[in-house]
C-alpha cells in the first residue's frame, strides 16, 4: 500500500495487516483447541527421535529436485551435477 509518507497510513496500514494474520491464525487454531487437541500436533504422527512431531518426507523429497534447488539457488548435493550441468552436457 502506498502511503505517501504519511506515517499514521502507515501505522493504519501496519495494524490491519497485523489484525489480518491474528484473524486467520484464530481461524485455523480455534478449531482444534476447541476439539482439545494441540494446535502444533494436528497430525497425529508419534514423534519418535524427532522434536517436530510431524511427518516433513514430502517437502524434502520436494526439495531434493533438481530444477527446485536450482530455483532456489541451491547447488547440487555431492557427486551430482543437476540440471545446470546436465544442459551444459548437451548444448
Amino acid at each position: 500500500m502506498d502511503t505517501g509518507g504519511d506515517e499514521t497510513k502507515e501505522i493504519e496500514a501496519w495494524a490491519a495487516s497485523l489484525n489480518s494474520c491474528i484473524l486467520c491464525n484464530i481461524g485455523e487454531t480455534t478449531p482444534v483447541t476447541a476439539a482439545g487437541r494441540q494446535p502444533l500436533r494436528r497430525s497425529g504422527v508419534p514423534c519418535g527421535g524427532s522434536q517436530l512431531c510431524e511427518d516433513f518426507s514430502n517437502i524434502d523429497k520436494y526439495l531434493a529436485q533438481d530444477a527446485v534447488r536450482e530455483a532456489l539457488g541451491i547447488p547440487p548435493p555431492p557427486g551430482r551435477g543437476g540440471l545446470r550441468a546436465a544442459r551444459q552436457s548437451t548444448s
